[in-house]
């Protein structure tokens, strides 16, 4: 039977997975009545809690959280799973928004080391350049870094990524049953991540039909609605026949969406647009947005369960890989 969470304690007492993350840890600002009724279902559901909570005099370890942007709607989803999680098995997160330079981001991962961080979780791809082009890895050996969605190697790095080849694999065969054989694609990032979707938009296409891949259907602009735009016109400025384009990300196909609309396109009549992530935004616009589902929650407890086996001195897996899904919507 699998182990019961945080969230289910809060479902079950109709409160949030923070408020019992707060009762849990003995902290104020929770009601005597809420606390009350939070700790008879922990009991009615026979929830085990960590051994460093059930210690009170147990001082939590600190873990590090870095991501190059708070406000980067993906990132900040990953980074409130983390740390609500964090506290059931004894560890205080200390967070940091390094921005984009490889400088600032080995300042910062310094800086929770030198705060005793020996496990730090980095938030997105984005990080593969701070570990390659500094001696983050050697000059540290003894702190564990465990990384979403980029693969370095190395003793003491685990990766947790999303399944982009299969992500791809997912949106060329819905798009291919709608009837589409000439596919565009949108690379919005030079990341590890970005990288690897464009590589398998191509090998994806290579295996089914060499005559399906156009190299000058595939685009770069930067991400964003503005880089969408950019994008959009790119590709009608090719001259090539396509009916579908795939963004690397959701809301760089939502910029891309809105500049075919006011040349006269009809999504998705005239041209279908996925997009990547499933961000809130791919539900705000119109026509909503068919886009990728990363499966967060699969990708938070592949990290949390990377932590216990570090902790109970096992040795974790470097690489596990997340399933992702198609979320079909209106612009296909």
């Amino acid at each position: 039977m699998k182990s019961k969470t945080i969230y289910d304690i809060a479902d079950a007492a109709g409160v949030s997975a923070a408020t019992v993350s707060r009762v849990i840890n003995n902290k104020n600002r929770v009601s005597s009545e809420t606390r009350n009724r939070v700790l008879s279902v922990i009991k009615e559901l026979n929830y085990e809690l960590p051994s460093s909570v059930a210690n009170r005099g147990t001082k939590p370890s600190l873990v590090g959280i870095v991501t190059t942007d708070i406000l980067s709607p993906h990132y900040a989803r990953e980074i409130d799973r983390l740390s609500h999680f964090l506290p059931e098995i004894g560890y205080a997160p200390v967070f940091c928004s390094t921005g984009p330079s490889v400088a600032s981001k080995l300042k910062h991962i310094e800086m929770l080391i030198s705060l005793g961080c020996t496990i730090i979780f980095c938030v997105g791809s984005v990080f593969r350049d701070v570990f390659q082009e500094t001696s983050a890895l050697s000059a540290h050996t003894n702190v564990n870094y465990i990384i979403s969605n980029c693969v370095i190697v190395a003793d003491n790095v685990y990766s947790v990524i999303n399944d982009e080849e299969y992500a791809i694999k997912l949106c060329i065969d819905h798009l291919m049953r709608k009837g589409h054989q000439h596919i565009a694609y949108v690379k919005d990032a030079s990341s590890f991540s970005g990288q690897n979707k464009l590589r398998a938009f191509k090998n994806n296409l290579l295996l089914r039909d060499s005559a399906m891949l156009d190299e000058q259907l595939i685009v770069e602009s930067p991400r964003g609605l503005d880089g969408g735009q950019q994008a959009a016109e790119m590709l009608l400025n090719t001259g090539r026949p396509f009916s579908a384009v795939i963004f690397g990300g959701d809301i760089t196909a939502i910029g891309g969406m809105k500049y075919f609309q006011r040349k006269g396109y009809r999504i998705p009549e005239d041209i279908a647009v996925i997009g990547f992530n499933n961000s809130i935004s791919s539900q705000c616009c119109t026509p909503t947005l068919t886009t990728t589902n990363a499966n967060l929650t699969s990708t938070v407890e592949a990290m949390i369960s990377t932590v216990k086996q570090l902790e109970n001195g096992s040795t974790p897996s470097h690489l596990i890989k997340v399933t992702p899904e198609l979320i079909v919507r209106e612009s296909t």
